[in-house]
């Protein structure tokens, strides 16, 4: 303990036992009248007594982004904000459409993980689906009564949920749907939730690969759908405004919020019969949850002069379907319900240790890729897909 000749100087000294003593005084005062007593953080910010603070009163107020995140983080209780304006920073950052300005004046949240989210999500809308878009200030929710919710849950050091939903118009779903998958889809359905899933998971894998970064370690798991039910729990929800209509995009904010009760069987039939010519380069088994993942990657391979063989959309189809073709290349997608490309891996191995494997993945799978590679796969392809970087995988590993 210090002696109070012997403090470091400039210093600020409190006395917590008269603090407290203040601070007991106007807890009765909120007991008695109803009143609501509030920290002017203006006025007093040592946040490091925001702890014992909080015992005794209603919580803070604050006049901007960052007084209101320190109320937030340090005490946890009612938070009021009251901004009279836009700095002259924020008006050029709107008016230029800046996002890396708009995010953290819309998208706020006490959880620094909801807005990066917010950023990369619509960073991903403006780079695969439009420019031409808005959004609402971001909405902390328990409850969500839904028309669909499409994403997927990372689970590791957080566990999160990550989607679309549409509770009206669903113009706006469909857009990115489209735009994303290159498609002309008319209405929701498992072609829509399909797309949504891979548009997803480039946000996850974005977050995910920016997370382990900082020694943290996330795993994405299958995607999921929901038709007509209701989300509950802790989360926040950011409006987006595409073609005058609006998508929700979904982020949970407690281990205990579910997304939904009975989800969609997301389950496309895989396709069989690809021809084989004189002229065919090789032979190929896709291996994909993902529908709109093995459409595009089965185009590319067939215009280039592939013989696709069969798909299938899990880790146990994909065994079968190896021991049934025995192709030239069998390309896994990493995260697949059922049997994921890992365990695939394996069993295919196992079965022929000469079998020709690329695997498949999203950004923020490195520990995932680097496992693969040692069992024993050739290369790996990153979602979403480059023509150029498939065909030359492809091409090496046919000569190797």
């Amino acid at each position: 303990m210090y002696k109070i000749n012997e403090l470091p100087t400039p210093c600020f000294v409190i006395d917590e036992g008269k603090l407290e003593e203040n601070l007991k005084i106007l807890h009765q005062v909120e007991e008695r009248t109803g009143a609501k007593i509030l920290l002017a953080q203006k006025c007093f910010s040592c946040f490091s007594e925001y702890p014992l603070i909080g015992k005794y009163i209603s919580g803070t107020t604050a006049s901007g982004i960052y007084e209101a995140r320190l109320g937030a983080e340090c005490m946890g209780k009612e938070n009021h904000v009251f901004a009279p304006a836009f700095t002259d920073e924020d008006m050029d950052g709107l008016k230029n459409d800046d996002l890396e300005q708009i995010v953290p004046i819309f998208a706020f949240s006490s959880k620094s993980y909801v807005t990066d989210i917010c950023r990369l999500a619509l960073s991903n809308i403006e780079r695969f689906v439009t420019s031409d878009f808005y959004i609402d200030r971001i909405k902390h929710i328990s409850q969500l009564e839904y028309r669909c919710l499409a994403g997927q849950k990372l689970e590791g050091d957080l566990d999160i949920i990550v989607g679309f939903a549409s509770v009206g118009e669903q113009t706006a779903i469909v857009d990115i749907a489209n735009e994303f998958s290159h498609s002309n889809i008319a209405n929701l359905g498992i072609e829509v939730y399909d797309a949504i899933g891979e548009f997803t998971n480039c946000i996850s894998g974005l977050f995910a690969t920016a997370l382990s970064k900082k020694g943290s370690m996330l795993e994405i798991t299958p995607q999921f759908a929901y038709e007509n039910q209701f989300a509950k729990g802790d989360a926040y929800v950011l409006p987006i405004h595409i073609h005058d209509s609006e998508v929700l995009l979904f982020i949970s904010a407690s281990d205990e919020t579910k997304a939904g009760d009975m989800p969609v069987v997301r389950k496309i039939m895989a396709k069989a019969g690809g021809e084989v010519t004189l002229d065919s380069k090789g032979t190929v088994v896709i291996v994909d949850d993902s529908g709109m993942s093995r459409k595009i990657l089965r185009d590319i391979l067939e215009e280039a002069g592939y013989a696709v063989l069969a798909e299938a959309t899990d880790g146990l189809e994909g065994v079968l379907a190896y021991k049934t073709y025995y192709p030239d290349i069998i390309t896994l997608d990493i995260t697949m319900p059922n049997m994921d490309g890992t365990e695939a891996l394996k069993e295919i191995k196992a079965y022929d240790s000469n079998a020709k494997v690329i695997m498949i993945t999203a950004a923020g799978q490195q520990h995932k890729v680097i496992e693969a590679l040692k069992l024993g796969a050739e290369r790996f392809i990153t979602k979403p897909f480059d023509k150029e970087e498939i065909l030359k995988n492809i091409e090496e590993v046919l000569e190797g």
